[in-house]
């Protein structure tokens, strides 16, 4: 929590090694490796800050895959659109091509029987 920063010393006051004063502080002492509370502070604030960004990474990560996929679909069916479209075309072509076979032996069958009237 935010309740327990001291304001005083700025983010780099917990840096190992060092008392309050810049001093060294003795190595055989057997606070040592204990670490003081600011320090503790830093740490979770360093680490809430790196879950932070790794769940931006993530999100981020996830919308790049997500919008890839959907372009690759869009283009699957854009090739899918192109194709139905050609079949549709030909078979417009073939069902125009019989009415026109149908009407030419129509008038065929006109021509003969206008010829044969004669």
């Amino acid at each position: 929590g935010m309740m327990g920063m001291p304001s005083l010393g700025g983010e780099n006051s917990g840096l190992a090694g060092f008392g309050f004063g810049g001093r060294p502080i003795p190595p055989h002492k057997l606070t040592e490796h204990i670490p003081d509370p600011r320090s503790i502070d830093t740490q979770k604030q360093a680490y809430a800050k790196s879950l932070d960004q790794q769940l931006e990474q993530g999100t981020r990560m996830l919308q790049q895959h997500n919008e890839v996929q959907k372009q690759a679909l869009r283009q699957a069916a854009e090739q899918h659109r192109i194709q139905f479209d050609m079949q549709v075309d030909q078979e417009l072509k073939a069902q125009e091509m019989s009415v026109d076979q149908q009407a030419n032996y129509q008038l065929m069958g006109l021509q003969q029987a206008a010829h044969e009237q004669k």
